[in-house]
């Protein structure tokens, strides 16, 4: 499953008035088959921020292109999908590759997918960057995003992390404490990304 058409089922449509994805996103009888979901209904959250959880794995391609790892031979890996969120429903979706490899830029490949997306902050240091951008998948709601990567010599892995705002609208929306820590002041960091 390309990174692209993944997106659009975790996030919310724009005529979609609850204000959250539901938690039966990509479970139900029209979702796709390759989402392997770990979670049977709702668990608990395993960071502490949310009462409830689940989690998928899936084959996310990026490009055409699915990530590999290192095991006896290299084989295709599995990205985890964590969803977090009250009972009403899901408000963050984590996009996880789960292995050090990096087969792409995020924001390269946003632009590529016509995935529109407004960085609005970002700190880096060689080898680690995080940033906190505003992302329009078409036909959605926005949403707040955090790109985090970091390598190490085994190469470098990126996760993608979005929040739902409540009142559906991103450029309102405020970063709880949990993100506040990560955003300080903006640094050209969107090609390192």
């Amino acid at each position: 499953m390309e990174l692209a058409d993944a997106l659009p089922i975790f996030t919310i449509p724009t005529d979609d008035e609850s204000g959250v994805v539901d938690w039966r996103a990509g479970a139900g009888s029209g979702a796709p088959k390759v989402i392997e979901w770990q979670t049977e209904g709702l668990g608990d959250a395993p960071n502490g921020e949310s009462p409830y959880y689940r989690e998928a794995s899936v084959m996310i391609a990026i490009d055409g292109k699915v990530q590999t790892m290192l095991g006896k031979r290299v084989e295709p890996h599995p990205w985890k999908i964590h969803l977090y969120g009250p009972r009403a429903g899901v408000m963050q979706t984590t996009f996880d590759p789960n292995e050090m490899g990096r087969p792409y830029t995020v924001f390269a490949y946003f632009r590529r997918r016509g995935i529109r997306y407004k960085i609005r902050n970002c700190r880096g240091v060689p080898g680690s960057h995080i940033a906190i951008a505003d992302l329009t998948v078409p036909g959605r709601k926005p949403a707040l995003a955090r790109i985090s990567m970091s390598c190490g010599s085994g190469g470098c892995m990126e996760t993608i992390d979005v929040r739902y705002p409540t009142n559906g609208d991103a450029g309102e929306f405020v970063p709880d404490e949990s993100w506040a820590k990560d955003i300080e002041k903006p640094a050209q960091c969107e090609e390192a990304l």
